[in-house]
Order: structure tokens, then C-alpha cells, then sequence
């Protein structure tokens, strides 16, 4: 017997053939069908129904299908999920059987081109509460596994019900989901059987958790008080009153008729024909506004994107284009949402997908389960972070080598791998030795730390040092006239208070930068991102102590100024001799 890491038995001969039978889930005969008739009282009476999951489930599918800018928002949320990369990994410092168990899963998930469909359908959990599949077990290369992954109805679960209720009650487990077989409990869902994504948009129970109980008031507002009000409204203000006269002594009741007909559809046909004895008067248009519809409309626009995307403006920008600092934080929004339902769904996949098939190699531990996890990092500059980096070992900072890696997204090379060489530094002018020859001493532009090769000759021994010819000794005299004649003027006054101005400047810009060097060392500890960090140096600027350096630049400029009035810095003056 084989135990799942739940501690339960995992019956892999069973899992052949779905809990379910393959059977198509008939709906109740009670089922009301669409919320098209939605009302306060009908909203209020399907939240306030504990356990009563049924009636939520129909409301989002209603507001998903009726709701076009809904629709919309909750395809971007769940697209961005299936955009991502994916991966299996094993835990840190795993044992080799659990690392061969990972790579066994993830070759095979690879292999799966409909497995990219099961994780876009497991994100309907984001709007629907959760998302299920049955799982139908075979084996490859001897190892039990799910080959086939069928999507079903959330209608195909339901929650337990609650001890002492009549089977008629409406109140569950409220967290217990099971097969719904029509009995009163349900089945006990499968060990292995069942891929079952629970999405949660905020805590709570789970008839609680769900973003239909966030966007159904204002879809109930937008679509049952505006939408459905404004065809009326345009019949009431688009078309003007139409008023038809008759003689009350030349006229029958098909008369009557006639003209009422007339009345009733000149609207739609723009024409029609009666008896010259009739008259029909049109009247002038009452005049309306449709900017309320509108408003209303975009305000609840606006309100499901902030729940769905989290951000402030809607996708049309029919309220006004935004920031480019709201621009900004809504891509952040939009990117902590991501990364929090990529989690959520990875948690769900491990569990259910993942850990049913370690357990054929004896890997029960929830510890050495190989983890599935989305790839959730963003690029970055290369050169950007490299230059973060390289400041931040400049202060001391240990930086972890995995981690640079991942930052950079670039993967660890192995012991065997081919790896790019840095190109060869260029040769040094006229044959003198280069900035990082490593021929050249230490302390003479060697910056390799290296000592010089020696040497080395045939079978003669040491190849003894060459002679100068005459070229190179023309050259060499040409290069030093070169230097001479570039030679710096001499110094003068200001030249020595220069460099006592600078004289321990590196002491007074610590103060300067020690705000930015904390904030480097704290960001690079914690994961900060580096456009975090970027965001934030503009607040760093007061409580930068800048006082010994402005003191430091202040005084110099103090003595240039006297130097100049005392004519120290004109060589053509002396400076006036003091009398005896």
C-alpha cells in the first residue's frame, strides 16, 4: 500500500477510471437558471446563505458572460498566469532519489501539450472560487501517472453538510468539498483523483473567499438599474410623442384601431397611411441627458478593475489617462497579483498533481516533495544590476552567487558546460608592456596580482633579454618628447589649496553616502528589486549630512577668493612684499 503525504492510502488501480464515471453533471430541477432578474433582495439573499456555493457559482458565471469589461479584466489576470514559465524543483540540499523523482515529473509535465490548458482552466478559481479536474491514472515507464486531466463543472463538487440539517438545507462544511453524487453528504473526494484549485481573493470560509461577492453589486447596479433602464430611456427621449386625432362621428372602433396602429409603429417604419379624417401630430422630443447612464456605467467599470487588477484607472481611460507614478504603480499591482496567483495555483498543483506521483517512490515527507513553481522574476538591465552589484561588494555586502544568478536570469553554468572567455586586452602601443600584462611587475600596470612568467628558451636554456635595436630606441625618444611635451604647468597657490580641500574628502562623503549604503546593504539582504530601490533614493536626500562638506567646499572657495584678490594666482604679479 502506498500512502500520499496526507497519510492516506493512494489507490493508483482506481484512479483508471474517474470518480465520476465520466457521467455529464445533471443540474438540479430546482435550478432557478440565469440571475437575469437580480434584485437587492435576491443579491442579498444568495451572500447572505452560508455554504450556499451553488447560487455564488451561478452569479459569476452571469456576471463573467453578461459583462463585457469584466470579462476583459479577469482574461488579462488569468493570461498573465499562463505567460509565465514553469518548473519543478527539488528542496534545497534534497537526497538523490528526490531529485530523480523531480526530474522524472518534470519531463513528463513538459511532455504534456495540454497541460498548459489545465493551468489556464485551473485560474477560473480566480473568479469562481476554485477550478476542478478529475485525474485518469496510467503509467509511464513503469511509474503510476496522471495521462489524462478532464476538466469538470464546479457543480460536480459540493460542500458537506452540516450535522442535524435536513438534506434540503442549503448550509455546508463551508470547507469541505466533495463529489456530489446527490446524496446528502457527497463523496469523499479521491486521494489522487482530483485537481482541485481553491483561489482565495480575500480570507475566510469558503463561501466567503470568492471575487464574486466583491464585483456582484456594482454588476447588479451597472446592468439592473443603468443597462436595462437605458433602452427605455431611449425610447422615452429618442422618439417624440406621437399624437393621433380622429372625428368621433366618422369613426368605428377599426378605425380607432387603424390610427393607433399607425401611432404604435411610425417609430420603427417612419410611415404608414390613414384616412383623411385622421391627423396625427408630432410633438417636440423631451429633452434628457445620458451622461448619468454613462457615469454610472464607467464608475463600476472602474470599480471591477480595482478589484480584479488592483489599479486606479480603467483599461479605456474613459475617466482621464493617469500618471506616469500611477502608471507605475499599477504595473506593480498588477505584478503582486500575479506573483500571488501563480503561488496559490503552484501550492494546489504540487499538492494534488505532483505529490500522488513522488509517492510510488517513497517521498511522503511534505518536506521533500519537489515544489512546482511559476517563474515569477521580471528582466532586468543586465548592466544596471552588475553596476548594483559592483556597489554593493563595494560597501561590504555578501552577495549569495545563486542568487546573482537569478537575478540576472541567467542560469548556473555546470562543471562541463562551455563557457563564454572575456576578450584579450589590446596590445600596448609601440611594444610597451600593457595596463594587464601579465609579464609586467606588480605595481608597474600589472593589475593581476600575478608575478611574471619567467622567461623561457629552447634547448640552449633561458632566452637571454633582447638588445634594443635603433628603431626601438628612435621610438622610445619619440614617446619620451611626447610625455615632455605634455608636461603639466608648474603649481602654483591655488594648485596646494586644491588639494588641501581634498585632502581626506573620501571622510567627509561617508556622511554623505551612508544613507544609500544602508539602503543598498538592507535591499540586498531582503530581495529588493533594484526599481524598488531606485523609487526610493529620492527620500534618502534628507538624511544625507552634507555639513562637513559644504563647510569643506566653502572654505576653499573662501581662500580662492582671497588668493585672487591678493594676486597669487596671476603670474605676471608678485604678491605684494610686506614692509619691514
Amino acid at each position: 500500500m502506498i500512502l500520499g503525504p496526507d497519510g492516506n492510502p493512494i489507490d493508483y488501480a482506481k484512479l483508471k477510471e474517474p470518480q465520476s464515471g465520466g457521467s455529464v453533471h445533471v443540474p438540479s430541477q430546482w435550478d432557478l437558471g440565469s440571475n437575469a432578474t437580480l434584485t437587492p433582495a435576491r443579491l442579498r439573499a444568495i451572500m447572505r446563505g452560508q455554504g450556499d456555493l451553488a447560487s455564488q457559482l451561478k452569479l459569476a458565471r452571469d456576471i463573467e458572460e453578461q459583462d463585457s469589461h469584466i470579462y476583459g479584466e479577469l482574461g488579462k489576470r488569468r493570461r498573465r498566469v499562463l505567460m509565465r514559465e514553469w518548473d519543478v524543483h527539488a528542496p534545497e540540499g534534497a537526497a538523490a532519489k528526490v531529485t530523480k523523482a523531480a526530474d522524472f515529473v518534470r519531463a513528463y509535465l513538459k511532455s504534456l501539450t495540454a497541460f498548459e490548458d489545465v493551468v489556464y482552466d485551473q485560474t477560473e478559481a480566480i473568479s469562481h472560487v476554485y477550478a476542478c479536474h478529475e485525474l485518469v491514472w496510467g503509467t509511464v515507464d513503469g511509474v503510476p501517472v496522471p495521462v489524462d486531466f478532464r476538466w469538470r463543472h464546479q457543480e460536480y463538487l459540493k460542500l458537506k453538510r452540516v450535522d442535524n440539517t435536513p438534506a434540503s438545507a442549503m448550509c455546508g462544511d463551508r470547507s469541505d468539498l466533495r463529489y456530489d453524487d446527490h446524496s446528502p453528504d457527497g463523496q469523499p473526494l479521491w486521494n489522487g483523483g482530483w485537481l482541485v484549485h481553491v483561489h482565495k481573493a480575500k480570507s475566510g470560509y469558503l463561501d466567503r473567499v470568492g471575487l464574486t461577492r466583491i464585483l456582484a453589486a456594482m454588476f447588479m447596479v451597472k446592468h439592473h438599474c443603468t443597462m436595462s433602464n437605458l433602452p427605455r430611456w431611449m425610447e422615452l427621449y429618442g422618439i417624440p410623442p406621437r399624437i393621433g386625432k380622429y372625428d368621433p362621428g366618422n369613426i368605428d372602433q377599426k378605425g380607432k384601431q387603424a390610427l393607433w396602429n399607425a401611432i404604435r409603429y411610425m417609430g420603427q417604419d417612419a410611415g404608414g397611411i390613414i384616412p383623411n379624417t385622421m391627423q396625427i401630430e408630432l410633438l417636440q422630443a423631451a429633452e434628457g441627458n445620458v451622461d448619468a447612464f454613462v457615469r454610472v456605467a464607467d464608475m463600476a467599470d472602474q470599480y471591477a478593475s480595482k478589484a480584479i487588477l488592483g489599479r486606479d484607472k480603467v483599461a479605456s481611460g474613459a475617466l482621464g489617462g493617469g500618471s506616469g507614478q500611477n502608471e507605475a504603480n499599477n504595473a506593480e499591482m498588477a505584478y503582486d497579483l500575479n506573483v500571488a496567483d501563480c503561488k496559490q495555483l503552484a501550492r494546489s498543483v504540487t499538492r494534488d498533481v505532483i505529490a500522488p506521483i513522488v509517492a510510488y517512490f517513497g517521498i511522503t515527507d511534505p518536506r521533500e516533495v519537489p515544489q512546482f513553481r511559476f517563474d515569477t522574476s521580471e528582466a532586468a538591465d543586465v548592466k544596471t544590476l552588475a553596476e548594483g552589484f559592483k556597489a554593493a561588494q563595494s560597501v561590504g555586502v555578501k552577495l549569495k552567487r545563486d542568487w546573482v544568478y537569478d537575478r540576472l536570469q541567467i542560469p548556473v553554468p555546470a562543471d562541463d558546460d562551455e563557457l563564454l572567455e572575456a576578450p584579450a586586452p589590446a596590445p600596448s602601443p609601440f611594444g610597451m608592456p600593457g595596463a594587464n600584462d601579465p609579464n609586467t611587475p606588480p605595481g608597474e600596470g600589472n593589475t593581476t596580482g600575478q608575478p611574471p612568467e619567467p622567461p623561457t628558451g629552447g634547448r640552449g636554456g633561458p632566452t637571454p633579454p633582447a638588445q634594443p635595436d635603433a628603431r626601438d630606441a628612435t621610438l622610445t625618444a619619440l614617446l619620451l618628447a611626447s610625455m615632455a611635451a605634455q608636461r603639466p604647468p608648474p603649481r602654483d597657490t591655488m594648485d596646494d589649496a586644491v588639494d588641501a580641500m581634498l585632502d581626506g574628502w573620501e571622510l567627509a562623503m561617508d556622511d554623505v553616502l551612508a544613507p544609500i549604503r544602508a539602503a543598498v546593504a538592507n535591499a540586498a539582504a531582503s530581495g529588493e528589486s533594484l526599481a524598488s530601490l531606485q523609487a526610493r533614493l529620492p527620500e534618502l536626500l534628507a538624511e544625507m549630512d552634507i555639513a562637513t562638506l559644504t563647510e569643506r567646499i566653502a572654505h576653499g572657495q573662501f581662500l580662492g577668493q582671497l588668493a585672487g584678490s591678493a594676486g597669487l594666482l596671476d603670474p605676471k604679479r608678485s604678491p605684494p612684499s610686506s614692509s619691514r
